[in-house]
């Protein structure tokens, strides 16, 4: 496979990862995230996405969280750890998070392909 379909099946397959994806990217001058701001930082970005949907289409609400339980926020970051697109610091019992040369390479590929 080449790198580019390699890069389309990640993307393919990431789902809801991608917001938290580009969380890291944005917030990559913080260095690390703990998976609570991650998660609260995520449903944000989501909410401002949707706003801006919903401009279009009001049938659309905005009181939509992506990420409303633990469970979830649990599977979509495994999902992402799993695939090598976020780099994860254990600090005692709390996972910090930062986006990996993978991670950024796929925001790189999903931005030149909208």
């Amino acid at each position: 496979m080449e790198k580019e379909e390699i890069l389309q099946v990640l993307e393919d397959n990431l789902g809801d990862g991608k917001y938290i994806l580009a969380v890291l990217q944005l917030k990559k001058n913080m260095n690390e995230i703990n998976k609570t701001e991650l998660k609260d930082l995520t449903n944000a970005l989501y909410s401002e996405q949707l706003e801006k949907k919903r401009m279009k289409d009001p049938s659309i609400k905005v009181d939509t969280k992506l990420i409303s339980t633990r469970n979830q926020l649990d599977k979509i970051t495994n999902r992402i750890e799993g695939a090598g697109l976020v780099n994860v610091r254990e600090v005692g019992v709390i996972k910090m998070y930062s986006i990996s040369p993978l991670g950024e390479e796929l925001i790189r590929h999903m931005n030149q392909h909208k």
